[in-house]
């Protein structure tokens, strides 16, 4: 089963709450620091536009990537909530993350809410960085967040439950993690009950979502070999280091000559 196949039917359901005009003040700070004269911006695995659409109504100029079509078309119908001005700043494309090529160079690339901790494998998570390099001018900044190990490991992953309705749909959500310390990654197993509040009908959807967790020097290792220099590596949401206690990092990264 492909990732987010029944899963994104109620995935703004699932994420209504998250914080994404937060988030994206948190990275525009970020990358002001570092990247000046900012236009131009590729995200890769924008889902639904939960960040793209915060960043349009700062003035960002933005090429929005994923591989599902269920999320790009709910991020454009987000984005039909955007005046004209804004609308007209955010481009969809359906893609690989891995693969796509747009012949076009951007200030800032970002991919954001784990995409990265879904290259599980080697092969897949160098092709992305190449790709990210191809596409970033030189002196411009990628940002992602990811998994971080040292914590994944203290903190071990758990199950987890999570209950949340709307005016159509109540799902529980559980989440039961499986750790797999000789690949570094979590295959997290959702099971979700889904009820049609109007019709009384439960249905049940299964998902398994492998993500990678990443530790400092192969990240260091991996971007050097694609011309990209990590600046630093920040605790999310946060200016100061990852630490035991920190589940999610995020790194600035900056291409070089």
């Amino acid at each position: 089963m492909s990732i987010f196949s029944d899963y994104a039917q109620h995935y703004e359901l699932l994420y209504g709450e998250k914080d994404y005009e937060g988030e994206c003040s948190y990275v525009q700070q970020l990358f002001s620091a570092y990247c000046t004269n900012i236009d131009s911006m590729l995200e890769l695995g924008c889902g639904m536009a939960g960040h793209a659409i915060p960043f349009a109504r700062i003035g960002y100029k933005m090429v929005c990537v994923d591989r599902s079509p269920i999320m790009l078309e709910g991020g454009k119908e987000k984005a039909k909530t955007l005046d004209a001005e804004h609308r007209d700043r955010l481009m969809f494309m359906q893609g690989d993350i891995r693969t796509i090529q747009l012949d076009q160079s951007f200030d800032v690339v970002i991919s954001l809410f784990h995409v990265m901790s879904y290259l599980t494998s080697n092969t897949d998570l160098e092709s992305t960085i190449r790709n990210v390099a191809s596409h970033l001018r030189i002196g411009g900044v990628f940002i992602f967040d990811f998994w971080y190990g040292p914590a994944v490991l203290l903190q071990r992953p758990h199950v987890r439950i999570r209950n949340i309705k709307n005016e159509k749909y109540e799902v529980c959500r559980i989440a039961d993690p499986a750790l797999n310390v000789n690949t570094n990654t979590v295959d997290v197993n959702y099971r979700m009950f889904v009820e049609e509040r109007s019709l009384g009908r439960i249905t049940c959807v299964r998902e398994t979502h492998q993500m990678r967790y990443f530790f400092v020097p192969e990240l260091q290792l991996l971007m050097q070999h694609f011309q990209l220099k990590i600046l630093h590596i920040y605790e999310w949401m946060s200016t100061g280091p990852p630490s035991e206690d920190t589940w999610s990092a995020c790194v600035v990264a900056q291409r070089q000559v």
